[in-house]
This record gives structure tokens, C-alpha cells and sequence, in this order.
């Protein structure tokens, strides 16, 4: 956000890093996919054969079928993070997931974070969580701050749920909501009052990535 933090700017090489005796490099950079020379250094990081980590989600916006190739030879130290935050992104987030999967496996193999805040309808959230389980693709909930002073106790239980039911993969993976629900929960109120909302607020995504 460069209101915030300022404009893109270059501020060290990752030789750098190295050269002080570390053997992988972590890039803190914000939207690193929006730096001009980052297929150069991408292919820079796949000759050294160094780890690499990337601590921040990569603008989605941003590949092509280029830098997904790239992207897919580096030795990660992790896995690749992109987000999903508005649902009104949802075509161009398939056009490119198909992009960047074209170049490796499909189960499971990437992350997608999920913005989400009490001001939403809880249909956005949930389409967008249940887009990550028909692709295969491991969702992270991300709650504004305001989920977590909501009044309504039941509403507070659901956004804790599905958080807990999204951010830990073997979840989605695994289990419908319901079943993990019946699984982990042993408050039989608490479990009614969120399946309750998750049904009356569910809905099929409309675009699946591998068709």
C-alpha cells in the first residue's frame, strides 16, 4: 500500500545475504511480482540453488506463465502464498491459478489467503473457503480485527470456527465443515448455531480452476 509504506523501491541484493554465511534468503517484500527485474531474479535464485522463502502473499495479478514456470523451479522454503481477498477478483484469479498450476501439482500445494471482516455477507467468505476445497488449494483465514469484537455470541463461535476449520489444511482437506464441526466441537448448541449459519450462507463457487 504505498500510501502507507511508500513506493516500490530497490533495497538490497540477496547476494548480500549470502556472502554474511546464510544459506537461504527470505523476501519480506510486499508485492515482490511488481518489481520490473523479478524474472531476472528469479532465475538468478534457480542457478544458486539456494532455499527461498517468500514471507509475504505474491500479487496473483502479477503472473504469467513466465514467472509461474520460474516460480516453480526455485527450491521454496515454503509454500506459495497468493490471496484471494475479493470475491469480485474470482476470474481473474482462476485465469491465472490455471497459469501457475500448469507448471506443477494440483492437491494441496499452494496457499490462498482469505481477507475477511464482519462487514461482509458470510456467503462471500464462505464461497470463497469452499473455492479453496473444490480446487484443492489450502485457504488461510485472515480476520479484520472487528471479527473478533462482534457482540452476537454466536456469530464470534462461527468466525472462530471457520477460522479454525480453514487455517490448519488437514481440515478442508479432510472434512466438510459439519464433519469437522461434529469432530472438534463438544458444545452440541454451539455446533447447531454454526452449521445453521454456514448452510443458510452457502453457495457452489461458479468458476473451478482445473475444469
Amino acid at each position: 500500500m504505498p500510501k502507507k509504506e511508500g513506493k516500490l523501491y530497490y533495497y538490497r541484493n540477496w547476494k548480500d545475504i549470502l556472502q554474511e554465511g546464510h544459506k537461504e534468503v527470505k523476501f519480506l517484500d510486499n508485492n515482490f511480482l511488481a518489481y520490473p527485474d523479478h524474472k531476472k531474479i528469479l532465475q538468478e535464485l534457480i542457478d544458486s540453488k539456494i532455499r527461498v522463502e517468500f514471507n509475504q502473499g505474491l500479487d496473483i495479478r502479477l503472473i504469467d506463465e513466465e514467472n509461474s514456470k520460474l516460480l516453480k523451479k526455485i527450491k521454496h522454503g515454503s509454500k506459495h502464498t497468493f490471496a484471494f481477498d475479493n470475491i469480485k477478483d474470482e476470474k481473474i484469479v482462476v485465469e491465472k491459478l490455471r497459469n501457475y498450476l500448469s507448471w506443477g501439482s494440483k492437491n494441496w500445494n499452494f496457499r490462498l489467503f482469505l481477507y475477511c471482516n464482519a462487514d461482509m455477507p458470510l456467503s462471500n467468505i464462505i464461497y470463497r473457503i469452499m473455492f479453496c476445497k473444490k480446487n484443492r488449494i489450502m485457504p488461510y483465514l485472515m480476520r479484520d480485527k472487528n471479527c473478533w469484537k462482534i457482540e452476537d455470541n454466536n456469530l464470534n463461535n462461527f468466525y472462530k470456527d471457520i477460522a479454525a476449520y480453514c487455517n490448519f489444511h488437514l481440515n478442508v482437506a479432510g472434512y466438510t465443515f459439519e464433519e469437522y464441526l461434529l469432530k472438534y466441537k463438544k458444545n452440541k448448541k454451539r455446533i447447531k448455531s454454526s452449521l445453521k449459519l454456514w448452510n443458510d450462507n452457502y453457495t457452489e463457487p461458479d468458476y473451478l480452476v482445473w475444469e
